[in-house]
């Protein structure tokens, strides 16, 4: 059976967005390669050695506005070819930042933020898959895939802030149905587990999805053009 089309659910507001923050993660991109950088080297600012559960940069992003944060992780240093993975962004948005409705009911005490989305990385600055980790991962607000969608809206950060947070923030748009699709696929692994699930050490990332900027852009200009 042929798969549904994600963009076939987004009108022509939604599509324009997606089709901007591509635009802007290119130029970016751009921007970042004509001074010899890209994402992970904007995100590791010259580190030479990777420490195991060390966040780059050093006490993260974080946006005082919009309560957006990230942080990079990098596994090893081998991890160095193209296509392969080298490390990842974890995006949050804090508790403050996070609309009063969206929290009633969910498992909150103590927790500090809800977890959006993990963004694996080459050691090149392409980004490679979109995945979904279990709670104790961080340690987060966990929220169903809708209130975390419409928390993924407030993941922006001020105009003065790092050209790489602009970049992480425009990705999350770009890829906004594929992070549907696979928070709809988080859930429905949670749903199949026992109650103990948010704890289990033996689960790690429950939904994963390969990603490519290029590929994307193609895809969003001729959904826009079908919309329109």
């Amino acid at each position: 059976m042929e798969s549904v089309d994600p963009l076939s659910a987004y009108g022509p507001v939604r599509l324009g967005a997606m089709l901007e923050a591509g635009r802007a993660l290119q130029s970016i991109a751009a921007d970042l390669a004509g001074r010899g950088s890209h994402p992970v080297a904007e995100a590791l600012q010259g580190a030479d050695a990777f420490v195991e559960a060390q966040h780059y940069p050093p006490g993260d992003v974080f946006d005082a506005g919009s309560h957006a944060q990230f942080y990079y992780h990098a596994h090893d240093a081998g991890s160095g070819a193209r296509g392969q993975e080298h490390g990842h962004f974890h995006a949050f948005l804090r508790r403050p930042g996070i609309a009063p409705a969206l929290l009633a009911g969910t498992r909150t005490a103590g927790e500090p933020a809800a977890h959006l989305v993990a963004v694996g990385m080459d050691a090149w600055g392409a980004p490679l898959r979109l995945f979904a980790v279990n709670r104790w991962v961080t340690d987060e607000i966990w929220l169903p895939e809708r209130a975390v969608l419409a928390s993924l809206d407030r993941f922006h950060f001020a105009p003065g802030a790092p050209p790489l947070a602009h970049w992480l923030a425009a990705l999350l748009v770009l890829f906004r149905p594929e992070i549907a699709g696979l928070l709809r696929k988080r859930d429905e692994v949670i749903a199949n587990q026992g109650s103990d699930i948010f704890e289990d050490r033996r689960l790690e990332v429950l939904a994963s999805v390969d990603i490519s900027i290029d590929r994307q852009m193609r895809r969003v200009r001729r959904a826009l053009s079908r919309a329109k």
